[in-house]
């Protein structure tokens, strides 16, 4: 089967999303000297999507197609996904272009131009498949970490590579000559040195403290976690809240850690959380994520300034308690 000229990687797991992108890579380019050539990644939210276009008209060199990577393609504005949905109805056939977004409507023309003309890849976070990747990150430095500790690891720092990678860097040096990677070793480098996260952030916002809500937000925004990033990981936390409110209703605690993948160190933490939110809170909630998200594919106002407003209205107390 001829592989593609389009691909659409669609979901908020970014370890997963790269690792079809690195198969699409790998089935490519044999050598570095071919992908040096070849190869160019872009940022939606900052290219010029005709430098793009124009770009993937290149003839490759030394290989049949080039690869052209888009990230955040859901932020787009409009006029530029119709250049794009224009490009997409006579692609170049020496080109490959692979476009990602964490969440796009499939309703939308664009979304239906990008089915019609290529493959769709939806990835599902998956933190099993994370954390599997964080063990063989520390055999490759010849450490040991348990299932329970990479859980730890992965809950405290996110399922963002990059990040995990630094911290997994701390954590080989910190432990020097010592082979097993242990919960105290987690504790102190990772606490010490990562203490705003969106786990904090999402805490915050279930205690309804504003002002630690927003002091935590800008130090995300200081540490460098991009908009997108912020904005799907809270999303992804806020659903979470709302499968674990069902469950807890039947009385079903055991399951949060099976079905949510919450690290039993923050079972407690997570339940607190699921009290501090009614239904109908994480209902309109998930409404204002929608406005929101809308709000910066606009553009009219800096994405900061929508997200940080987005976090007061998180932070509301409703009237309406369960």
């Amino acid at each position: 089967m001829p592989q593609p000229n389009l691909y659409l990687i669609n979901g908020e797991d970014e370890f997963l999303k790269k690792e079809e992108t690195k198969k699409i890579e790998d089935a490519l380019f044999s050598s570095p000297t071919q992908k040096d050539f070849n190869y160019a990644v872009f940022d939606a939210r900052e290219a010029d999507i005709e430098e793009i276009i124009k770009l993937a008209k290149f003839l490759p060199w030394q290989v049949s197609r080039r690869l052209i990577v888009v990230n955040n393609i859901e932020y787009l504005k409009s006029h530029q996904r119709d250049v794009l949905i224009s490009y997409l109805k006579h692609p170049c056939p020496h080109t490959i272009l692979v476009l990602t977004s964490i969440k796009i409507d499939r309703r939308g023309k664009f979304y239906q131009a990008v089915s019609k003309a290529g493959r769709i890849i939806n990835v599902r976070l998956s933190s099993w498949r994370v954390e599997q990747w964080i063990k063989q990150e520390f055999r490759k430095y010849g450490k040991e970490i348990s299932s329970a500790d990479s859980s730890l690891l992965k809950e405290k720092v996110g399922a963002d590579i990059r990040s995990l990678n630094q911290n997994i860097a701390k954590l080989i040096l910190y432990t020097r000559e010592r082979k097993e990677i242990k919960r105290e070793d987690i504790e102190d480098v990772v606490s010490k040195s990562n203490l705003n996260t969106v786990f904090d952030l999402t805490t915050a916002i279930g205690k309804k403290d504003k002002k630690s809500a927003l002091n935590i937000l800008n130090n995300l925004f200081y540490q460098g976690k991009k908009i997108g990033e912020i904005m799907g990981m809270l999303f992804w936390q806020i659903n979470r809240l709302q499968r674990g409110k069902r469950i807890l209703q039947h009385g079903e605690r055991e399951r949060l850690t099976q079905e949510l993948n919450i690290s039993s160190f923050y079972v407690d933490d997570f339940i607190n959380s699921t009290d501090n939110f009614s239904f109908s809170e994480l209902r309109k909630d998930i409404e204002l994520f929608a406005e929101a998200d809308l709000q910066i594919k606009r553009g009219l106002t800096k994405p900061e300034i929508i997200l940080e407003i987005l976090v007061l209205k998180l932070c509301q107390t409703s009237l309406d308690k369960p």
